[in-house]
């Protein structure tokens, strides 16, 4: 968790400091693939990965959301299948870095960027999912607490549970899905709302 903070933190004042840059994404993506060879793994990767999410988003607005037709999702397929075959090609006893890096920055990516390609043909494509998305959020920060529960309430009541089971996981999840529904629609979604307003009357008052 706080190596995900740092990286937070750290996007942001990239952000502020240098704007909405293609460049900078591939600079920092490099500067993330040398730390991760650098005794500082997972903060690496993790820049890497926040800026490969960064890249295919400046890519997309500035390109895949104004294209007609197939290109976009061509190119997005292309790549995909390049990256899989590559780390495919690439297989050993365990994930190389250039695997890790083709994962990361191309696999993963690319295919967001084909998700959303997707729906320049059809705005409504996926939209039966759309919750999915919405609470992943909530599901990502409510999981820990959920799981922390169940041990120490379990091991207060001298419950032993097989973990390896896949039938605690699917109630695992089910859980999480359950608790972050209203989490998201009670909390998380009246926030954003508030948020929106207060900067947008904010801008308006600065601007008159």
């Amino acid at each position: 968790m706080s190596v995900e903070i740092l990286l937070y933190a750290g996007f942001f004042l990239v952000a502020l400091a240098v704007g909405k840059r293609i460049v900078v994404c591939l600079i920092m993506m490099g500067l993330g693939a040398w730390m991760s060879n650098h005794q500082v793994a997972d903060i690496g990767w993790g820049l890497y990965g926040f800026f490969a999410g960064g890249l295919a988003f400046l890519l997309y607005e500035r390109w895949g959301r104004g294209a007609n037709g197939w290109p976009p999702v061509l190119f997005a397929l292309g790549l995909m299948i390049l990256s899989a075959m590559a780390i495919y090609g690439l297989s050993s006893s365990g994930m190389s870095p250039l695997q890790e890096a083709l994962l990361f920055g191309g696999c993963f990516p690319s295919l967001v960027f084909l998700l959303a390609a997707v729906q320049n043909f059809s705005h409504g494509a996926g939209r039966s999912f759309k919750i999915i998305g919405d609470i992943t959020y909530a599901t990502y920060l409510l999981h820990f607490p959920v799981q922390l529960s169940v041990i120490l309430i379990t091991g207060y009541l001298g419950i032993a549970l097989d973990y390896t089971n896949m039938v605690w996981l699917v109630l695992f999840m089910g859980a999480v899905i359950l608790i972050s529904l209203p989490t998201y629609y009670l909390f998380e979604l009246p926030a954003q709302h508030y948020l929106r307003r207060y900067f947008i009357r904010r801008n308006n008052d600065s601007a008159s």
